[in-house]
């Protein structure tokens, strides 16, 4: 007897969300690397989020945007004040 799983991609996307958001936090402090992490996060948990509405997802949104919104403010002081 064959059992076939159908594998559903975009629920797998919450954990990667996560890692992405997680690493955006301690990236912020360089800026093109914070803005890509924090832009990974929030679309891998953006897409998950349709999918299933999981913890990981959530949490990998609400760290991608944290981790973007500190890139900007660094970035903005440093231009602001050299």
């Amino acid at each position: 007897m064959m059992v076939m799983y159908i594998i559903d991609k975009e629920k797998d996307f919450g954990i990667p969300s996560l890692i992405t958001g997680i690493l955006s936090m301690f990236l912020w402090l360089i800026p093109l690397a914070g803005f890509f992490s924090g832009i990974i996060s929030i679309v891998l948990g953006y897409i998950s989020l349709k999918a299933e509405n999981n913890g990981a997802a959530v949490s990998g949104l609400i760290l991608g945007s944290l981790g973007l919104i500190l890139t900007f403010l660094r970035s903005g002081l440093v231009f602001y004040y050299g």
